[in-house]
């Protein structure tokens, strides 16, 4: 006898009773103890080949040019986008820039290469407010209105318009929105070669912080760039806080749009330094704005940017209204004639002296080649003396090079000069 579960049994029961238990515990641990619910087939999806074709058919020469309407910034079937704060002017700007693309003429000092058909949509401004900007920068850049008959038309859109792409409220996935197809609609029936969409953060209803409901409203643009061939642009907001000339990662929002937008400029106030370079005065500083490429982080210098100045106008009724116009830096070269230069060159040719080299450095002291200007243009300050000299490097007249230095008894850099200065040079000095 053998006692299982407690109880007395012959052997060929106990062998019975065994198997039967271990077949059970082989069900459960195959799920076979409770009845799981079986998943449906997936139904197979269709495969689509993949069209692939040579690089070796590539024949640049025959290849379509980009099509390029204003500068570098609005180009047929390509997203572009100004990151601005609030006040630095992207609004006046982007009027201006459609006038330019609607007359033909480079009121924004950008190459315009023909004539153009341009729709602004204004999600911020009413549209007498609207009429008011548009029509200060008509005066201002006396612009008539057989300048640009119908290629300008403008639109400003209400809540009941729609948003371009909302959120599913079953999904929470982002989807497209009543404004899609409304301006698919008015693209058709202008002939539109440019859409203008201002801002970006009125024109969607998705969550602006999140990459994959960005990244789906800059396709839906991208796509409609692409298929009616036009140039879109949207100016967006930056976070708050300082400027940072050409940073793409300080606009508003997931980086997922400005990563999409192939044309991406940032706008950005004058700052302390650059007002005391140009000599502007600190209560005028506000007007002044620096345009910058934002698809690298690296901060051109401030004389290399596109600047834009803002201006009061002051329309038939009255109102004042602001409009932007170009505006360049002052030629720092200005009242310096060539036996001026000459002088300076030559100052830094022989150095300052017991061996020593000028240094273009901030922190250069007594070697800042700021020296050398003061001996024969006092009136060029230390950040004008660099600012030049860095040009002349630039031109390949200086160089920077290597030297020992006797007081600090270690090699160093210094300035050395790289043409040669004739007799006659040094006869003018």
């Amino acid at each position: 006898m053998t006692i299982v579960n407690g109880a007395a049994q012959p052997d060929q029961e106990v062998k019975a009773a065994t198997m039967d238990l271990l077949r059970q515990m082989m069900a459960n641990a195959q799920g076979g103890g409770h009845k799981q619910p079986r998943a449906e087939p997936v139904a197979p999806q269709a495969v689509r080949r993949i069209e692939t074709w040579s690089a070796a058919s590539i024949e640049t020469a025959k290849l379509p040019p980009r099509e390029f309407l204003l500068g570098d910034a609005y180009c047929k079937r390509f997203l572009s986008s100004y990151l601005a704060t609030g006040g630095t002017g992207k609004t006046s700007l982007v009027i201006s820039q459609a006038l330019a693309m609607a007359s033909g003429r480079p009121l924004t000092g950008e190459h315009v290469y023909g004539r153009y058909n341009v729709v602004l949509v204004c999600f911020e401004d009413d549209a007498d407010e609207l009429d008011r900007r548009v029509g200060a920068a008509m005066q201002h850049h006396k612009v008539k209105p057989e300048d640009i008959q119908e290629r300008f038309q403008l639109a400003v859109l209400k809540r009941e318009d729609g948003k371009l792409m909302v959120i599913d409220p079953e999904t929470r996935q982002p989807t497209l929105g009543p404004l899609a197809a409304s301006l698919e609609m008015l693209i058709t029936e202008q002939k539109i070669d440019v859409l203008i969409l201002d801002p970006l953060k009125k024109i969607h209803g998705v969550e602006e912080n999140s990459n994959d409901h960005m990244d789906a409203v800059a396709q839906v643009l991208t796509d409609m760039a692409s298929k009616f061939n036009i140039a879109i642009n949207t100016p967006h907001h930056t976070n708050k806080g300082a400027g940072d000339p050409g940073n793409a990662d300080r606009g508003r929002g997931a980086s997922a749009f400005k990563d999409a937008a192939r044309l991406g400029y940032t706008m950005t106030g004058m700052s302390v330094q650059d007002a005391a370079q140009f000599r502007v005065p600190e209560d005028e500083r506000k007007w002044y704005s620096r345009v910058d490429s934002a698809k690298v982080n690296i901060v051109p210098p401030a004389r290399g940017a596109l600047w834009f100045r803002l201006v009061n106008v002051r329309l038939d009724n009255g109102d004042q209204v602001q409009a932007i116009e170009p505006w360049s830096p002052p030629d720092l070269m200005a009242g310096m004639g060539k036996d001026t230069a000459t002088r300076i060159l030559m100052e830094i040719r022989d150095g300052p002296g017991d061996g020593e080299r000028y240094s273009n450095a901030t922190g250069a002291k007594e070697r800042c080649v700021s020296r050398a200007f003061e001996l024969h243009e006092p009136g060029k300050t230390a950040s004008d003396a660099r600012q030049i000299v860095k040009q002349w490097i630039k031109d390949g007249v200086v160089r920077v090079g290597d030297y020992y230095s006797p007081a600090k008894r270690k090699q160093q850099q210094g300035l050395f000069v790289s043409i040669a200065l004739t007799s006659s040079d040094e006869g003018e000095a």
